[in-house]
Parts: C-alpha cells; sequence; structure tokens
C-alpha cells in the first residue's frame, strides 16, 4: 500500500463504485468542454461498469487521513502489459500527489509486468506531463475528432531502472 503524508493507496470496494464515478465525472467534465464532446466514454460509464472492473481487474482509490476517496485508477493485465484506464482525481485535489501516488502503486501491484500502457487527449497537459515524468513514451496519435486527437504512451518497465522516467518525488 503506497502511502504519503495523507494520501493512503489502496484497493477499491465495490460499495465505493458511486463515489469512485462521481469522481470520475467531475474529472472529465473539463475535457469534454475542452473537446466539445459530452460523450466521452468516461462520462457515461455507469456504477455498474464501475463494480465490474472492480471485481474483475484492479482498481485502486487513494484515500485522505479521513478515508475520503480522492481519486482511482484502473489496471488490466493484458499479455506481457498492463493497460492503466481511468486515472482520475477530484479536481479539488489535484496536484497534491495524488495522481502519482496512484500510479506508482498500481505498477508495484503488477511485478511481473513488462511494460504499461495508456492514452490521453492530446490536450491533456496535466496528464501528458506526469506520464512524461513517470517515463511514458508517446508511441502513436489517432485523431478522432477535428478537437480531440487520442495519444498513445507506453512505460517499459526496464526503462526506469536503466535510468528513464527520471524524478517522480
Amino acid at each position: 500500500m503506497n502511502e504519503g503524508p495523507d494520501i493512503t493507496v489502496r484497493d477499491a470496494r465495490v460499495d465505493e463504485a458511486g463515489e469512485i464515478l462521481r469522481i470520475q465525472q467531475a474529472a472529465f467534465l473539463p475535457a469534454a468542454r475542452r473537446y466539445d464532446e459530452v460523450r466521452l466514454p468516461p462520462l457515461i460509464e455507469t456504477a455498474d461498469d464501475v463494480v465490474h472492473d472492480i471485481r474483475e481487474h484492479l482498481v485502486l482509490v487513494a484515500t485522505d487521513s479521513t478515508g475520503r476517496i480522492l481519486g482511482s485508477v484502473r489496471g488490466k493485465r493484458q499479455e506481457e502489459c498492463v493497460h492503466v484506464g481511468r486515472l482520475v482525481v477530484d479536481p479539488q485535489e489535484q496536484r497534491r500527489g495524488v495522481a502519482t501516488a496512484l500510479m506508482l502503486e498500481l505498477e508495484q501491484r503488477f511485478p511481473e509486468a513488462e511494460c504499461f500502457e495508456l492514452f490521453t487527449g492530446g490536450l491533456n497537459e496535466p496528464g501528458m506531463g506526469l506520464y512524461l515524468k513517470l517515463g511514458y513514451v508517446e508511441t502513436r496519435r489517432e485523431r478522432e475528432t477535428e478537437l480531440l486527437e487520442i495519444v498513445y504512451l507506453r512505460h517499459d518497465r526496464r526503462s526506469r531502472s536503466a535510468g528513464g522516467g527520471g524524478d517522480v518525488s
């Protein structure tokens, strides 16, 4: 379990699906505005979808010292890599290290994985900054709409241990 000064990362519970979804929707609302796309998958997902992921994959939550959920992330093993999805932080809690704590714990939970892959919107500057800081490298881009370009990133576990990835503190 990854812990910061007042952040604890642990497995999500099924009864937390509604709160995870609420934070997810609040976190993705600015992206919907930025891309002029109200039907982004994270915004139309249901609590049942979150419950499914909690039961079938790894879903982590970051909490504060009172147990309040600050953010979450999902990981799904696919052959040698782990697909990272739905990294979200409550908008009022951003820039406190929550996303970094979630990502580092997720990687620790898959010690045998050779790599981690994810995608994000091309205009997601904070997310892109975090992923690059953690050693992720852009692998390709795909244009979805005039405003929305999807950026695919990958982190090979060996790259950080060989000196890649920079300081993540």
